[in-house]
């Protein structure tokens, strides 16, 4: 079996045959033929397969992180993130790798979110609404500390109400973010 025009691997087995195999992402062509003890060879079979790596579980606004607490440092990663059809310009700048989150306060009081100690230019934002396409802004930046890159909100919070928060990447930038919330 070829990936790619590699080197043959073969496969092992006996009624079923199997062999593992490394994937790029995008476009991968493999080969297959069976040879017998007595040196028959099968036709080459050729397949073509789009791998495409799932991204975070929270890169879908249908399907974000629950937040519980009132305050907290989480590390994560948007560099497989996308944006998806109808979704804002979060801070009303073109982005392109946003996650997910939902938080409900347990009461009424003020939300702090930053992205200090990011290692790529981010973009916050929070919103109501129930459906990615008519979200209501309620609080965005980019760059909170003049060219730094990290951004940060404060608002004002009601309890039991469901904000939808965005972390993205300028212009689509990905990486490691650092995120507070407070």
């Amino acid at each position: 079996m070829k990936v790619n025009g590699q080197l043959a691997n073969p496969a092992t087995g006996t009624t079923n045959w199997s062999s593992p195999i490394v994937l790029k992402q995008g476009i991968n062509t493999i080969e297959a033929r069976a040879d017998d003890a007595a040196g028959n060879s099968s036709p080459v079979a050729t397949i073509q397969i789009n791998y495409q790596p799932s991204g975070p579980v929270n890169d879908f606004f249908a399907l974000p992180v629950q937040l519980t607490g009132s305050s907290g440092v989480s590390v994560i990663t948007n560099t497989t993130a996308t944006k998806e059809f109808g979704e804002p310009n979060h801070a009303g700048v073109e982005g392109g790798a946003s996650l997910w989150w939902t938080f409900a306060p347990p009461d009424d009081g003020v939300l702090t979110l930053s992205t200090t100690n990011s290692d790529f230019d981010t973009l916050l934002a929070v919103y109501t609404g129930n459906r990615v396409n008519a979200l209501t802004e309620i609080a965005s930046n980019d760059d909170a500390f003049d060219g730094s890159g990290f951004s940060q909100v404060e608002l004002g919070v009601k309890v039991n109400q469901i904000y939808h928060i965005a972390i993205d990447g300028f212009g689509g930038a990905s990486g490691v973010a650092t995120w507070n919330i407070r």
